[in-house]
């Protein structure tokens, strides 16, 4: 096997264990925003004030943003 293409299995491998439980991820951190909201509402309320109104509809999460692009 050339170099390259055992970097790219190397490379695969790496990023096979995130892949493999993203799900769990997606899941504990849609349980932990629901668990955060319920205990500390104010903050929730907080984090949704952050955002850009647009006839008055929000368009966009600046937390969320700022977490998607960092």
């Amino acid at each position: 096997m050339n170099s390259k293409a055992h970097q790219q299995d190397q490379e695969r491998k790496m990023t096979s264990v995130f892949e493999r439980y993203l799900t769990l991820w997606v899941a504990l951190c849609i349980a932990g925003g629901i668990a955060l909201g319920r205990i500390a509402p104010g903050l929730a309320r907080t984090l949704d004030g952050m955002a850009i109104h647009v006839n008055g509809a929000p368009v966009v999460s600046i937390p969320i943003a700022v977490a998607f692009f960092s």
